[in-house]
């Protein structure tokens, strides 16, 4: 709460007969008591840099390209923009795991379907927590900018 909306509230309030002194000192132990919990709720934050978050990404897209390139015999830059493109949930189906073996039986469970399956579950859930800190550092630093500049 903004010091001086509060003073000039309380003081057209009477605030039961104190005075302007008294009301100040109440008002400005109210903002240090906000002012703890604040420090309390940034302590129990845990903060990850985004570096951090577009490292976890990359790497990942990395493996999958690498693990793609190898099983489906695709070049390494279509690996990358599979799992790229199947990780953010776009999904264009141009690139399918699976199609280059023609020597598919029906109810055959291929083993790199399964993995690749796993890639994908594991991926998407590492990917929406990367967005997720990613997003949460984003608006802490406008929030933190816009105290700054007394917009908040």
């Amino acid at each position: 709460m903004n010091l001086e909306k509060a003073r000039e509230s309380r003081l057209e309030l009477g605030s039961g007969g104190e005075d302007g002194a008294d009301c100040e000192a109440e008002i400005r132990g109210e903002e240090e008591a906000e002012g703890e919990k604040d420090n309390e709720s940034r302590a129990n934050e845990v903060t990850i840099p985004i570096s951090t978050c577009l490292a976890v990404f990359f790497v990942y897209i990395s493996v999958g390209s690498i693990l793609f390139s190898w099983w489906e015999g695709w070049d390494y830059l279509d690996g990358s923009y599979f799992c790229f493109v199947t990780l953010v949930t776009i999904g264009f189906g141009d690139l399918v795991p699976g199609d280059s073996h023609e020597d598919r039986q029906m109810g055959h469970v291929d083993s790199e379907l399964v993995l690749c399956s796993l890639y994908i579950l594991l991926g998407m859930a590492l990917m929406a927590m990367c967005f997720h800190l990613t997003q949460e550092r984003f608006f802490q630093t406008a929030r933190k900018l816009g105290k700054t500049l007394h917009l908040i």
